[in-house]
């Protein structure tokens, strides 16, 4: 794990969407979630997202273990996770609610899912999600959970 920007192996490199995250995760990346809260885990795919990374669970039992951790049902409540891939830990954000496009017909899901990092905004408005952006700093270390 990285250290930079980072303020302990609990937590996640906080990292801006526009300069690093964006390039460091590009499209058609595999990664695994961990949810801070629970400690679950699961594979994710960023299938497409400019102004955030939008993805889909890799597969069913992702989509299964995604869902526990939102009590078992879709839901836009925002949580803070861990993004882990080649070897980086990243503070982000990640909602729980399929909507728009798909690309992976065999994880039980219609659409995609929302994970946002530092800086990064809403396809509809363009605007930061302010929750979504305070679930980053508690995925950081910077603020403690609700």
């Amino acid at each position: 794990i990285s250290q930079r920007n980072i303020k302990s192996i609990h937590y996640g490199e906080y990292l801006d969407w526009w300069k690093e995250v964006q390039y460091l995760i590009p499209i058609n990346s595999i990664f695994t979630v961990r949810d801070l809260e629970t400690g679950k885990t699961w594979k994710m795919k960023r299938t497409i997202g400019a102004n955030h990374a939008d993805c889909e669970p890799l597969t069913e039992t992702d989509t299964q273990i995604m869902k526990s951790v939102w009590g078992g049902e879709f839901s836009w409540e925002r949580r803070p996770v861990l993004i882990l891939f080649n070897g980086r830990q990243i503070a982000a954000s990640a909602s729980c609610m399929p909507h728009s496009v798909q690309y992976i017909s065999t994880n039980s899901v219609n659409g995609h899912f929302d994970i946002h990092f530092p800086n990064s905004t809403r396809h509809k408005d363009g605007q930061r999600d302010e929750e979504h952006q305070y679930n980053i700093l508690i995925a950081a270390g910077f603020r403690n959970l609700k």
